[in-house]
């Protein structure tokens, strides 16, 4: 089952689908810390 969809170029990214949007996501400790060194790093990488 996909959840999300890629869009590619400068503004790509990926993001949930817009059917699982209502749906909880439940992320483990390990899950978070890595959600926000990813987010760390693309901001100083320039990334909105």
């Amino acid at each position: 089952m996909l959840l999300w969809k890629e869009s590619l170029g400068p503004n790509g990214g990926y993001s949930i689908l817009s059917r699982f949007t209502d749906s909880p996501l439940f992320f483990d400790i390990e899950e978070q810390k890595a959600l926000i060194h990813a987010s760390i790093f693309a901001k100083e990488a320039g990334y909105p």
